[in-house]
């Protein structure tokens, strides 16, 4: 009774160990699916035709012990379609998928098929737009830029060369900058362009650009004209009214000056320059402008123009 008692735990004792082997195993070595995408390599396309899309991703599963699964990245693997003889427009190719760690073997991937389109390669020459970004140093503009390149080419897929009609370059200021500089700068795709730069070619890729920097402040000479309180009185006197000095210099910001060609006085009695009397007026500045040499306005009517108004009406 004994013995076969002894057999049967022997007995229940090898299912035992072949039981947590089988489990071992299945563990240590099962199918994983890759954590990541992959995305399909294109490989043998003909010259003249081009990509009209991002690369195909799949997924893949793998035989693999859990620990190496930790180990791989996605260079440990050949994914690509064969494109050798495919066609302008839609094509359905196999996906090849290949191991190169020994640590794995490939199962499947999925999809094992992908849909890419291709067509025609074509060339565009369109013009390039520089844009500042950021600003230089306080107290200070960017005046001017000058671009080594106005245009460049570009060459693709017809379906995107055509939805480009304009490139961008890039220059970044960080606010320190207090004299003129030259960037070598990257010419991109403009920002609403969705298309994945890696399926366009630009040609040049980069150019440079010097960017004129100057004062925010400067000086300006501009002319005087005095301010009449009515249309009237400008119709009957402005040719008649002496100003002196007939110009000043006045400084301010650049961007303000560059369009001002003028400025007038601040109102005045015009029936004061008819009796024949001298008037000093302040000139009428925008804000932000100051007159240089704090200049006043001097304002008369020759002599033959003047008159007594003491009795008469106020004109």
């Amino acid at each position: 009774m004994k013995k076969v008692s002894s057999l049967r735990l022997k007995f229940l004792a090898l299912i035992a160990a072949i039981i947590l082997w089988f489990v071992v195993i299945t563990v240590e070595n099962t199918v994983y699916k890759f954590p990541e995408q992959i995305s399909v390599e294109v490989q043998n396309l003909e010259p003249g035709l081009s990509f009209e899309g991002k690369p195909p991703r799949v997924e893949v599963y793998l035989r693999v012990d859990k620990e190496d699964l930790k180990k791989l990245t996605a260079k440990d693997f050949d994914i690509h379609i064969d494109m050798e003889n495919a066609i302008a427009g839609q094509n359905e190719l196999p996906v090849i998928a290949t191991s190169e760690n020994s640590l794995a073997r490939i199962l499947k991937v999925e999809p094992t098929e992908v849909t890419v389109n291709v067509s025609q390669t074509i060339e565009k020459t369109v013009p390039i737009e520089v844009q500042i970004e950021g600003e230089p140093a306080e107290g200070y503009i960017v005046e001017n830029f000058d671009n080594t390149y106005k245009s460049a080419q570009i060459s693709g897929a017809k379906n995107l060369v055509d939805q480009i009609d304009n490139l961008i370059a890039k220059v970044r200021l960080n606010g320190n900058e207090i004299n003129d500089l030259n960037q070598t700068v990257s010419i991109e795709l403009p920002a609403s362009s969705t298309i994945p730069t890696d399926l366009m070619t630009i040609d040049p890729s980069q150019m440079a650009v010097e960017v004129i920097i100057e004062s925010a402040t400067a000086e300006k000479a501009v002319n005087v004209q005095p301010f009449f309180r009515t249309e009237n009185e400008r119709i009957l006197w402005q040719d008649k009214v002496l100003v002196e000095p007939e110009t000043i210099t006045i400084t301010g910001n650049k961007n303000t000056l560059d369009n001002l060609t003028s400025i007038t006085t601040m109102p005045f009695e015009m029936t004061r320059l008819i009796r024949g009397e001298a008037i000093t007026v302040p000139p009428d500045l925008p804000d932000g402008i100051t007159n240089v040499n704090e200049t006043a306005i001097t304002l008369s009517l020759p002599e033959d123009e003047t008159t007594d108004l003491s009795d008469g009406p106020t004109i």
